[in-house]
């Protein structure tokens, strides 16, 4: 297993994990999106390989914060394929992440996750993530545009 990275060349691969969360998106939107949080500087998408095949991606955001000395970084997806769970994926993605969080300064990483993802809850639960509040969310717009 390795962890790295994603790069355009990653944009199929990842699109059909992301589908297996019900987030639906062309290779070629995946692609954009890719390059956009490549050139933020203050966002990454990091992919875990098995047996040669791209199983898992994590992307992640550092989000500046007021009422703390220093960033938090945002996990904003986090997916491994149904053929590669169980594995140690996850836990590897989530600890670059954390590494790449604390080379930015930041003093909190943050994670959400659907109330059915029962898996996703343990994995996290895992890896030292405590529940601390609610997620509350407001769609600003029809999520097809």
């Amino acid at each position: 297993m390795t962890v790295r990275r994603a790069g355009p060349a990653d944009a199929a691969a990842i699109a059909a994990l992301l589908a297996e969360l019900g987030y639906a998106a062309a290779p070629a939107e995946v692609g954009r999106r890719l390059a956009g949080l490549a050139e933020s500087g203050r966002s990454a998408a990091l992919v875990a390989e098995h047996d040669g095949e791209i199983a898992g991606v994590l992307t992640l955001h550092m989000v500046p914060v007021l009422h703390e000395p220093g960033d938090w970084c945002r996990v904003t997806a986090l997916v491994v394929g149904d053929w590669a769970r169980r594995r140690g994926l996850a836990r590897a993605l989530v600890a670059e992440a954390e590494a790449i969080a604390r080379s930015h300064g930041c003093v909190r990483i943050e994670v959400t996750s659907a109330l059915h993802r029962d898996g996703a809850h343990e994995l996290y639960r895992g890896v030292g993530f405590g529940q601390v509040s609610e997620h509350f969310l407001k769609p600003l717009r029809a999520s097809g545009g």
